[in-house]
């Protein structure tokens, strides 16, 4: 790779980095910045839509072109993509919600997008830590994410290790949660949904890692 490809490269692996941190990134727009602004929840939503699915994607899509140049494996990005589309409409239905009078401590509220559409109510009341089709949707973008690990040329491979060992672990943890909740309904949130977001969150540094790492 030449310098101006290693450059973006190491960019478009931060960007990609920002869709794990999505969360807490929406959870300080909306406490902190958006909270005296006009219109807050149609700002609260671009910022999750921004954060979550446009500047990962663009990201994404730098580093399948430029990875393209030097591993055949390149289009293993492409699941990644989808799974960034399905995992931010979960993310929109899921935080995207009007904000409760009186509240405040409202970590995420807004004006939802996908919500706007009939079939998405079929969602309504279900949790994002334990219902099955979310938990579905969360196993297909942590494998995704494993596989777009996996997209590096070879040399770069080693690299990825740790971004892949996590992606792994949250797909995993989300399949336990998939066959617990198909075959009961606990009450509370079980220990596995927790480490899916430790995980989730630990992905997003080893990204950043990653980023810094690349050309060395």
């Amino acid at each position: 790779m030449n310098r101006i490809s290693i450059s973006q490269t190491k960019l478009s692996l931060f960007l990609i980095s920002l869709t794990f941190f999505a969360w807490w990134i929406e959870a300080f727009v909306c406490m902190f910045i958006t909270w005296n602004m006009p219109n807050p929840p149609l700002i609260n939503l671009l910022s999750l839509y921004l954060f979550s699915l446009l500047l990962p994607a663009v990201g994404l899509l730098i580093f399948m072109k430029n990875t393209k140049k030097t591993s055949s494996r390149w289009y293993w990005g492409i699941p990644f993509l989808i799974g960034l589309i399905l995992y931010t409409f979960i993310r929109d239905f899921s935080f995207m919600r009007p904000l409760e009078p009186g509240a405040l401590f409202q970590f995420t509220y807004g004006q939802s997008f996908i919500a706007s559409f009939d079939k998405w109510h079929l969602l309504e009341g279900r949790s994002i830590a334990t219902d099955p089709f979310i938990n579905s949707i969360s196993i297909f973008f942590s494998l995704a994410s494993a596989l777009f690990c996996l997209s590096v040329p070879e040399e770069k491979r080693k690299k990825m290790m740790l971004p892949l060992g996590l992606s792994l672990v949250a797909a995993l943890s989300n399949m336990i949660l998939f066959v617990e909740y198909s075959m009961k309904n606990p009450g509370d949130v079980p220990i596995f949904f927790y480490i899916y977001s430790i995980a989730i969150l630990i992905l997003g540094l080893s990204f950043i890692r990653v980023a810094v790492i690349y050309d060395k």
